[in-house]
């Protein structure tokens, strides 16, 4: 049943009065949060007396009567939705995350003051960073300044529309500005040199990674261990895939989704029609738009090369331990009678760089991951940060930098010559301005 609210003086809480016989105080406001129950009307009285001194003891302030900012902000943004404003629908979100869910939403739209924007500003600044659609970040950070000066640009609509409305003085926020990023000592990304490159796909093997240590000591005598291989061979595949990444340019989710159908291996034109994945969903590119490459010719070859693998890969007898069709039976030979095969799918989502993982062959890479042996791989070039003198790791996506900057200069290895239009090189890696590509440009310069 609903509990009914005994009328007490204005501002100083209620107590209910519940279903089953007690008594409920509750503070002050339209969010005013319930106490415990309490079997009498005087109990209950004594322990709201006893919270609203402590609020004004510690100087806290309970939630003034009026409208509160959530609900009044709500009405604005969705006033504005219906009026057709471009950007109304994710206002609507950046408010329900950076302002219903902060320390603003315990209050009114008259009672908010300039200190309490102040506060909160500074509390936005220092907020995690979430993943979007379930993601992983590669490490942990905050939000971007651009994100708290959006969230402000929202709150300064709510609270402007409630002066013009009569119902405050003054807009607090007049005057906020969020604080700048501090300046960088060096660059967040980095770019392998020419030479750097070379060295990178000039490698084939890799140190063999340590046995694992025994549990228990072996007490055997004359017990033997095979000896293990000093070097162990990269797979073709990834090898392939880093040439391929370095020369084309393309997002690792871009080559992870890349289809059989989008790639042409006589003309060496490739549609690159997705960005990764969000579950079993494929998702459009960063630029929301497919675009189509002309593969150079380093990256071309190993398209080529890999497309021949899996048209072998295809060719290949149907496995052992596939069941006969006619018979159900694993055996090649049952009682002198042919076998049909059903052949087990190798590539059942016709990727052209599918999984070369022994527990799920075939199936798509993880979009946020590199080869398992990359990380071996740089430290086997001598392209760790403290190898290079350079504080940023060498990664995937360092292979797009890569491209980008040496394509501007024209020495990229194997495809040198005069360096590519900055135009030509936004389109080529479906950047949505030219402005992104500047930064590119700019370190080119000095090659």
């Amino acid at each position: 049943a609903t509990p009914l609210a005994m009328p007490r003086e204005h501002g100083t809480g209620t107590i209910e009065r519940t279903g089953s016989g007690k008594f409920r105080p509750r503070l002050p406001g339209v969010h005013g949060k319930p106490l415990p129950s309490r079997a009498t009307k005087e109990e209950a009285e004594q322990d709201l007396a006893d919270a609203l001194q402590l609020i004004h003891t510690r100087g806290l302030r309970p939630l003034p009567a009026g409208q509160s900012l959530t609900t009044y902000g709500r009405t604005v943004l969705t006033a504005r939705l219906a009026a057709g404003y471009a950007s109304a629908a994710k206002d609507l979100g950046r408010y329900a995350t950076h302002v219903e869910q902060t320390e603003l939403a315990a209050s009114t739209v008259e009672s908010l003051q300039r200190p309490d924007v102040l506060r909160w500003v500074a509390s936005r600044s220092q907020v995690r960073a979430k993943p979007p659609h379930g993601a992983r970040l590669a490490s942990p950070r905050t939000v971007s300044r651009s994100t708290v000066v959006d969230a402000l640009r929202i709150l300064r609509i709510v609270t402007r529309q409630a002066v013009l409305e009569g119902r405050r003085p003054d807009d607090p926020t007049t005057g906020v500005r969020v604080p700048k990023v501090r300046g960088l000592t060096h660059e967040p990304w980095t770019y392998l040199a020419a030479d750097e490159l070379v060295r990178l796909l000039a490698i084939r093997e890799l140190p063999a990674a340590p046995p694992p240590a025994p549990r228990k000591p072996a007490l055997v005598r004359g017990h033997y261990s095979p000896a293990r291989p000093a070097l162990v061979p990269i797979h073709p595949e990834d090898h392939d895939a880093a040439t391929f990444a370095a020369y084309s340019g393309l997002r690792q989710g871009e080559q992870w989704t890349l289809h059989l159908r989008d790639v042409d291996a006589a003309t060496g034109r490739v549609v690159v029609r997705y960005g990764g994945r969000v579950g079993l969903r494929l998702k459009p590119t960063k630029g929301k738009r497919p675009r189509t490459l002309t593969l150079l010719p380093p990256a071309l070859d190993a398209l080529r090369r890999q497309l021949a693998r899996l048209a072998a890969r295809e060719a290949a007898p149907p496995l052992p331990s596939t069941r006969c069709t006619v018979c159900r039976s694993r055996h090649v030979d049952h009682e002198g009678r042919d076998h049909s095969f059903k052949r087990r799918p190798t590539n059942p989502h016709g990727l052209v760089w599918p999984s070369t993982a022994e527990q799920h062959p075939g199936s798509y890479r993880a979009t946020e991951k590199p080869p398992p042996c990359f990380d071996a791989w740089v430290r086997a070039a001598s392209l760790a940060p403290e190898d290079r003198g350079d504080p940023a790791p060498v990664t995937w996506h360092t292979l797009r930098h890569t491209f980008a900057t040496l394509a501007l200069a024209g020495l990229l290895p194997g495809a040198e010559g005069e360096g590519w239009r900055l135009e030509r090189v936004s389109a080529y890696l479906g950047h949505k301005s030219i402005a992104i590509t500047q930064r590119y440009a700019d370190v080119a310069a000095l090659l």
